[in-house]
């Protein structure tokens, strides 16, 4: 049986409970920005360090915007995963890593790929968008909050958020 949020008290606990309630979420948010899942899996590790380190200030009693906390440290860090890979430069195409992924790509369905390529486009496009705009879009779209979650989440009022997606 699942405790509730409130019920945990120390760092183990949370620790666990954020990771149940929300490695989805940080899994889907990384591999929407590195597009390769031992990348994702690697770069959500990092993610729960970061969190293991932050661990005494986040509060699972409702006054701690959690879920928003999760995905803004799991999107900063798949972000700055791609900038070291972007500065590097180097591609080596003989390394079978990217052999493995350019055969898995022949062997995933037309279907499957063109959703992959019209996600990817989605998260390209937002990318590009205003600071403004970005954050709201790129949390209700990529990370699928409500838009209540997302104007708490940003502090603004949910009417603004409502615009700023329109």
């Amino acid at each position: 049986p699942k405790r509730s949020p409130t019920q945990k008290q120390d760092g183990r606990d949370k620790l666990e409970y954020i990771y149940n309630e929300y490695y989805d979420l940080m899994f889907r948010t990384v591999y929407s920005i590195v597009h390769d899942e031992e990348a994702s899996a690697d770069i959500v590790h990092e993610v729960i360090l970061k969190l293991i380190h932050n661990i005494d200030t986040i509060r699972l009693d409702g006054t701690f915007p959690v879920k928003n906390y999760v995905f803004l440290t799991a999107k900063h860090t798949a972000m700055d995963y791609r900038r070291q890979k972007e500065n590097a430069g180097v591609v080596d195409l003989d390394d079978p890593a990217m052999q493995a992924e350019a055969e898995s790509e022949k062997a995933i369905p037309a279907n499957v790929l063109t959703s992959r390529e019209k996600y990817d486009h989605l998260v390209r496009c937002i990318r590009s968008l205003p600071d403004l705009y970005r954050d709201v879009c790129y949390l209700k779209y990529v990370g699928e909050l409500k838009e209540r979650e997302i104007a708490e989440t940003l502090n603004i009022p949910e009417q603004t958020v409502g615009v700023r997606v329109f």
